[in-house]
């Protein structure tokens, strides 16, 4: 899904209010998927957590694991295979 995810980062670095850290969970601890995090190009402050451990795994899990990772206020969460248009995180902060 590494295709996805590189489409779904691309939403986000694409935000006319930019996130302050984008974190990805990696629920399989895909060698390639920590590639696409440690190469990505938009400054974006990607960063890049192992959830292979995670038991139970699935998306509950994924999200819990993000929200411990960071120290953010708020708080958006974005699948692989979803995009935000470039206004999301601007009118869900208003």
């Amino acid at each position: 899904r590494d295709d996805l995810l590189r489409r779904a980062l691309e939403s986000v670095c694409r935000q006319s209010r930019p996130p302050g850290t984008v974190v990805v969970v990696d629920d399989t601890g895909s060698a390639a998927t920590a590639g696409i995090v440690a190469g990505w190009k938009d400054g974006a402050g990607v960063r890049y957590v192992d959830g292979s451990g995670l038991a139970p795994k699935g998306a509950s899990a994924s999200r819990n694991l993000g929200a411990w990772s960071c120290d953010a206020a708020i708080l958006a969460f974005l699948d692989d295979d979803d995009r935000w248009r470039p206004g999301f995180l601007a009118a869900c902060v208003a």
